[in-house]
């Protein structure tokens, strides 16, 4: 294989792409987020912002330079795994982000599949607790009116037992009541009365 090929692939190929989208970042003429978001896409990553600016600029810088290298021919195959370790690197970073956000992603759903719970939950309870409040007024009515039905059945019970009693003593004294004597005493009664 020669110096400046990759798998057959001339290393000078492979880069002008990326140099080309470098020469157009710069042609925006913006500063901070326009060059990292160019570096980044060189990198591979897809990402725009990686948080990591201060490397990102330094990486950059390195790499234009190595880049004007190739173009004038003065490129090694030390460069060249360099810019490789450097592009690996900001992969890796990138790809670390990502699982980071993953993570955030997961943990967010996870706290909001918890609320959603306990809000079900506490509706549930609710629920119950008003049954429970409305089984202790039931009680409480049935507690009350047991009290005057008691009073209205032993009151009854008396009455009752007082006709009862009352039906049992006409009878005996009906039962014992001689008609024929108390016909003869009542007129004797009243002779004794004519004759004062």
């Amino acid at each position: 294989m020669k110096t400046g090929q990759i798998h057959g692939i001339s290393v000078h190929k492979l880069l002008r792409k990326q140099v080309c989208l470098v020469e157009e970042a710069e042609a925006v003429g913006t500063e901070g987020r326009a060059e990292e978001a160019a570096v980044n896409f060189i990198s591979g990553t897809g990402f725009q912002g990686s948080g990591n600016q201060g490397g990102n600029r330094n990486s950059y810088g390195n790499r234009v330079v190595k880049e004007e290298k190739l173009q004038e021919g003065d490129f090694e195959v030390a460069d060249l795994a360099e810019l490789t370790s450097q592009l690996r690197e900001e992969k890796d970073y990138a790809l670390a982000k990502e699982k980071e956000i993953r993570a955030s992603n997961l943990k967010v759903r996870s706290q909001d599949e918890t609320g959603t719970l306990a809000a079900a939950e506490n509706v549930s309870l609710r629920e119950q607790l008003e049954q429970r409040e409305e089984e202790m007024c039931n009680l409480r009515c049935a507690a009350e009116t047991f009290d005057a039905e008691k009073t209205m059945a032993v009151s009854g019970a008396i009455v009752v037992t007082h006709w009862e009693l009352m039906r049992e003593w006409l009878n005996h004294q009906n039962d014992n009541w001689d008609h024929e004597g108390a016909l003869e005493r009542y007129k004797m009664v009243k002779t004794s009365e004519a004759e004062f």
